[in-house]
């Protein structure tokens, strides 16, 4: 279940050890992160979506900015989508997991910290 993922994440990410178990650490994190994302209202697209970097960008404050406006490859295939509405129950259920994948993430800085 969702909950058995988020707490074997967090075990693994917890781990200690030296660089042995470093991958294993890493992966745990990388999955409660992705969990949240996937859980986001903004859904799995969010999570896959990438920007193009060209020549047209420029750094400004510390930033990166681009002369004219970036466009990402979910933009450009934005038409080819179909849009569905969410169900109640099913947005109710999204919210849970989301929330639950959070509070793994706030566990995780709290044991940083």
């Amino acid at each position: 279940t969702w909950k058995e993922i988020l707490r074997m994440s967090f075990d693994c990410a917890c781990i200690s050890g030296e660089r042995e178990t470093l991958d294993l650490r890493l992966a745990g994190i990388e999955l409660i992160t992705l969990c949240s994302q996937v859980s986001c209202k903004a859904g799995i697209g969010a999570a896959t979506n990438t920007a193009r970097v060209g020549t047209n960008m420029e750094v400004v404050g510390g930033a990166l900015r681009s002369v004219r406006a970036a466009t990402t490859v979910g933009d450009r295939n934005q038409g080819s989508l179909c849009s569905t509405p969410i169900e109640p129950e099913v947005d109710q259920l999204r919210h849970i997991f989301f929330d639950l994948a959070f509070s793994k993430l706030v566990d995780f800085r709290t044991y940083l910290e």
